[in-house]
Formats: C-alpha cells, sequence, structure tokens
C-alpha cells in the first residue's frame, strides 16, 4: 500500500497555500499563508481530516502602533473528494484565533470561523499511467473560489484595538484562485515545483487585499519500515502580496515578500496520515520591513477514505507497455 501511495505522491509542498484560509490583512502577514497539503492531492484516494496552523511574527512601531508580538492560529477541518483519477475536489472550512500583544503588557484577540474555500484540481497527465514509469512525472491544474464567511467589520479610520484587520478572521470579499504543480520521482528520490495565485476581490467596506503569490520547491526522499512509509522533505518557499487599497487608496504599510526555508516530514500507516512541518524566515520586505516574520508551522492528521485506483485504462494498457 505505502510503495502504491508514494508512486502517485510525486511532491511535497502543494499548490494550494491559498485554499487553506482567509487570508487576512497583510500588515500583520495574517493567517493562511505558506500553508501545504503536502502529498495528499496526489494521492488516489478521498480524504478527511483536520489540521492546526500557526504564524509567528514582530511588528515594529510604525504610525500609531507600538511594538508587537503577533500569533495568528488557524483549526481547519478539509477534505477531499475525487469523482475520477484524474479530478480531484477539496474544501477547507477555518476556524480562526488570531492575537496581537504589545510591549506594554497589553493586547487583543479575535476569534470566529474564517473564510470557507473549494478548490478543483486537474491532472494533465494520468496518474495510473505515470506510476508504471521509471521516471515518473505529475502536473497538475486547477482553479478554486473563496467565500466571505468569515467575520470583517474594519475600515482605515477604525484601526485600533480588535478592529485591526490583521485580526479578523475573515477577508469580507469573494477571491479566485488558480493553481499549479509539476513533480518529477525516481527510486525513493523526488522534487516538486509548485505555485497558487489568488486574485482578490473588493468587499462591502471598499477594502481590498492585495493579490497574492506563493510559490515553492522542494526536494523528498521515501524511507519505508515496516508498516510505516516515513516522507522527510526540505526547501524554499516564496510569498509575494501586492498593496491593499481602502476606498481607492493605496495602503503605504502593506504588501512585500518573503521567502522560507521549509523542512517537515509526512507518514502514512494503514489509513492515517500524520504531517508536521515547520519554516523558518530567510528573507523578508513584509509592510516596508515593518513585519518580520518569525515562524510558520502546520501539525495536521488524515484519514484516507476507499481504496488507491490502479487500474490502467484499456486503451492505455499497450501503450503503458511500450513506453
Amino acid at each position: 500500500m505505502y510503495r502504491s501511495l508514494f508512486r502517485v505522491s510525486a511532491a511535497v509542498g502543494m499548490m494550494c497555500a491559498t485554499i487553506v484560509s482567509a487570508f487576512a490583512c497583510d500588515l500583520c502577514a495574517s493567517a493562511g499563508g505558506g500553508a501545504s497539503l503536502g502529498l495528499l492531492p496526489l494521492v488516489q484516494r478521498h480524504f478527511v481530516g483536520v489540521r492546526w496552523q500557526t504564524q509567528a511574527f514582530y511588528t515594529d512601531a510604525h504610525g500609531s502602533d507600538p511594538n508587537s508580538n503577533d500569533n495568528f492560529h488557524t483549526f481547519d477541518v478539509w477534505g477531499r473528494w475525487q469523482p475520477h483519477r484524474r479530478v480531484q475536489c477539496m474544501a477547507v472550512i477555518p476556524f480562526q484565533y488570531n492575537a496581537r500583544r504589545f510591549e506594554d503588557g497589553t493586547s487583543v484577540s479575535v476569534k470566529g470561523w474564517g473564510d470557507v474555500s473549494a478548490l478543483v484540481q486537474f491532472s494533465i497527465l494520468d496518474p495510473v499511467r505515470q506510476s508504471a514509469r521509471s521516471w515518473q512525472h505529475t502536473l497538475q491544474l486547477g482553479g478554486g473560489i473563496k467565500l466571505p464567511t468569515g467575520h470583517f467589520n474594519s475600515t482605515s479610520s477604525e484601526y485600533t484595538g480588535s478592529n485591526l484587520p490583521a485580526l479578523q478572521p475573515g477577508t469580507g470579499s469573494t477571491d479566485v484562485m488558480c493553481t499549479g504543480l509539476y513533480a518529477i520521482r525516481k527510486g525513493v528520490w523526488g522534487a516538486s515545483a509548485d505555485m497558487a495565485l489568488r486574485y482578490a476581490g473588493t468587499n462591502q467596506l471598499a477594502y481590498r487585499f492585495g493579490n497574492r503569490l506563493n510559490a515553492s520547491g522542494r526536494l523528498f526522499r521515501s524511507i519505508t519500515t515496516k508498516k510505516t512509509n516515513w516522507m522527510p522533505y526540505a526547501g524554499a518557499s516564496l510569498d509575494m502580496r501586492q498593496r491593499d487599497s481602502d476606498a481607492g487608496n493605496t495602503q503605504w504599510d502593506t504588501g512585500g515578500k518573503a521567502v522560507f526555508g521549509t523542512f517537515g516530514i509526512e507518514t502514512f500507516r494503514n489509513n492515517v496520515s500524520l504531517h508536521a512541518g515547520v519554516q523558518c524566515p530567510l528573507y523578508s520586505t513584509l509592510s516596508n520591513g515593518y513585519v518580520k516574520p518569525r515562524f510558520r508551522t502546520n501539525i495536521s492528521v488524515v484519514w484516507l477514505l476507499g481504496k488507491n485506483s490502479k487500474k490502467m485504462p484499456l486503451q492505455r494498457q499497450t501503450l503503458s507497455k511500450t513506453s
């Protein structure tokens, strides 16, 4: 079973960073960036799972805002349904807990349900046919939508306490997402490159979060011990954001980019998959340098449902044998 899982799992680090949660305000870097679905979108199984993600930042004093330590926590319920071996439909329901602690000891926090996201992925290359080859390639493209189900009640004239856009569980806007992934594997080694674009809409308060690009590259290895398959990985990720606008006015202390080193491990045993990962900042210009990322972590557990599909399409069996 684990060997077959690895055959169809030709990447660690995914194109789906944008479907994880609400992509809150760039000023404090928000929750929801840099997360990953790991190997699971390439496994030929349905699944359901839960996940906890956290991000930490230090924000220098600027304008009327004092120095602060910011922590964003996201608790997800998520899953995937695969109606066809080349089509997968994924959805994420996040719950946000966001907190900002100032250096004078005061703090503010907000919690609530975030923005629900849904994504459809299509495998350009047949995953079953690729699993029979020595050099296995994966190419996936997809798109989706983020709905304004989370709470948002801020305007630029209300940036105090819990009304800060960065602390809101939702963005108040409907956003469109586009994703892509290429991966290659031979033997126990593999590598992947992926990216995700989020095109933000304008919410009812005339606030528009900047468009966002997430990209990553990773190298991974498969290690099998008894009944468990271990898959450690390492790589780097890029997070780029355009500046926000409020009623058409560009917000000068938003936007920027950050580069992270990425490390983690995923395991498969029976019908359960566990994942733990961490991202460490290497370079950042978020919010004109006022926001300094510290770390990101991601822990998840997933239950695989149904059976792995290995059957080769009849019209392609001959082609596979001669390729």
